[in-house]
């Protein structure tokens, strides 16, 4: 190994090209790649994650790479724009509330796929059932109306009986439309709240935020937690009065205010 750098500048330079490179490091992971002290590999990674640069995992905290942040100086491995945009900011959050909570992307196979959880990696995580999960329900609530018209037709190749029955009645499409009115799914078998999430540029996901112990004593916290992460996070996790607007016209009874519309 050379040496290890031995200014502020270097080592952080060392720190990202180590990250970069590995995909995923702990603190243990860069000090063993760098060879820089374990103090200073810390002071490095939380001036990178501040940054931008890096952020930590869901799962574990290890430190991944920002894509967007690195797409101008190399190629690198990452779980996704929607990941990084929301695992970044949520992370410090639910970390704190020690809750369970899934990220997932809704992709035009359609599959709902989990890009990132905190119960494992997730890197091999399969799609979800599109009809079967809550998380379809708060993805479709913001797409436009066509997207989620072609999503549920398309999926609709694959449908089992019992699935298609519940579209051709519309008790599936009042199911998504709930959603856009309340902002969230809650599912008191598994006692999860799943909220929308707006990534932008026509990404379309969920988040699943799973509680324990008594359903409505586990409820309230998890809506209190929703409220927090919302306030952090407006463009990201939307509240019900901005879906209504942007997505659902009809329901929010005027035509999506302009002025709010995101490009």
């Amino acid at each position: 190994m050379p040496q290890p750098p031995d200014s502020p500048g270097p080592r952080l330079l060392a720190v990202l090209s180590a990250v970069a490179q590995a995909g995923a490091l702990d603190l243990a992971g860069v000090q063993a790649a760098t060879g820089i002290p374990r103090s200073a590999c810390y002071r490095a990674l939380a001036t990178l994650e501040g940054a931008g640069w890096l952020r930590r995992r869901l799962s574990d905290g290890a430190f991944l790479p920002v894509a967007a942040a690195l797409a101008p100086l190399a190629a690198v491995a990452t779980p996704g724009v929607l990941a990084d945009r929301v695992a970044g900011p949520l992370a410090p959050v639910l970390r704190r509330a020690r809750i369970a909570a899934d990220i997932a992307r809704l992709d035009p196979g359609p599959a709902l796929v989990v890009v990132e959880t905190s119960r494992g990696e997730g890197a091999a995580a399969p799609p979800e059932p599109f009809f079967g999960t809550p998380l379809t329900l708060a993805a479709l609530a913001v797409c436009p109306p066509e997207t989620r018209l072609a999503l549920v037709r398309s999926a609709l190749d694959s449908a089992d009986e019992e699935d298609r029955r519940a579209v051709t009645s519309g008790r599936f499409t009042r199911a998504v439309a709930a959603c856009a009115a309340g902002g969230a799914v809650w599912d008191p078998g598994t006692q999860s709240l799943t909220l929308p999430l707006d990534g932008g540029d026509g990404i379309k996901g969920a988040l699943r935020l799973e509680g324990t112990g008594a359903t409505r004593r586990s409820e309230n916290r998890l809506r209190g937690l929703a409220a927090e992460l919302r306030r952090a996070l407006p463009d990201l996790l939307p509240e019900a009065d901005v879906i209504r607007a942007l997505y659902w016209p009809v329901a929010a009874g005027r035509p999506p205010d302009d002025r709010r519309r995101r490009g």
